[in-house]
């Protein structure tokens, strides 16, 4: 007796669950779609009623990654396309480069990053053709999505192990070669994919997106400025260090300046 109201508690509880997130795919995905509608109403508008609308498109966008604490990178590349027709191109830079770090092979991302970096009048410093060469050797890594990449990896690692069990009772030639190259692709996208994940989740570099910020050398206005030119808005960096509301960090030419961090975003 005991037993079987135990399995109907369990039932209930796996329903109620079940029901629960049903709900909650259903109102992100009506989230998606009046996010998706914004946007391409604002489209067809100009001036202040499409800037409106634009960062309210972002704002329903947003809400979907930070409800589900998800990591999609087309959402990121949704975010940025509507900063960019609102106006605030440093918001959308740093938004596309969230999403370059889940979708780096996707042409229109590399097209809009062109896009925006040129209107902020940033200079992109060429790649050298290790840089390029790197990139037809593991083309891999800037072809393929991080999820899909993650998914192979998995599949790669759970079947290399499959395949070594059955070693150990059945040896030809054949099943080592195939288990050689199951390892071979395990390695391949199992690198990659942890090279992804630390990018995602630990490399700390961001985007200034207001203008102007004014720079300091120290975390306080009562240090003396670094530049006497604040920084302009799309200024790509690395962050050192943080004290209270601000952050020191690094630029590319080298210099580490302090910047107060409501100025800036971290990709």
């Amino acid at each position: 007796m005991i037993q079987k109201l135990y399995l109907i508690l369990m039932l209930i509880i796996v329903v109620m669950a079940f029901n629960m997130v049903s709900a909650a795919t259903l109102q992100h995905k009506k989230v998606f779609q009046d996010a998706q509608a914004t946007f391409e109403k604002a489209l067809t508008l100009e001036g202040e009623t499409k800037h409106k609308l634009m960062l309210k498109a972002a704002r329903l966008f947003t809400s979907i990654l930070k409800e589900e604490a998800i990591e999609n990178g087309y959402l990121y590349y949704n975010i940025g396309n509507a900063y960019y027709e609102a106006g605030q191109k440093g918001k959308a830079l740093v938004n596309y480069k969230r999403a370059e770090r889940y979708l780096s092979g996707l042409e229109e991302l590399n097209s809009n990053i062109q896009q925006v970096t040129s209107d902020l009048e940033i200079n992109i410093i060429s790649k050298s053709w290790w840089q390029n060469f790197k990139k037809d050797l593991f083309f891999w890594h800037y072809i393929i999505d991080y999820h899909s990449r993650k998914f192979v990896f998995i599949a790669a690692f759970v079947v290399f192990w499959l395949m070594m069990c059955v070693l150990i009772y059945k040896k030809n030639i054949i099943l080592n070669t195939i288990v050689i190259a199951v390892l071979f692709t395990t390695v391949c996208f199992g690198t990659s994919f942890f090279i992804s994940f630390y990018e995602i989740h630990y490399l700390k570099e961001g985007v200034v997106v207001l203008e102007p910020t004014e720079t300091r050398k120290g975390p306080s206005l009562s240090y003396e400025a670094f530049y006497q030119q604040p920084l302009g808005e799309g200024v790509m960096f690395k962050l050192i260090e943080e004290q209270n509301n601000w952050w020191k960090i690094e630029l590319k030419n080298g210099d580490k300046v302090w910047i107060k961090n409501s100025a800036a975003e971290l990709i």
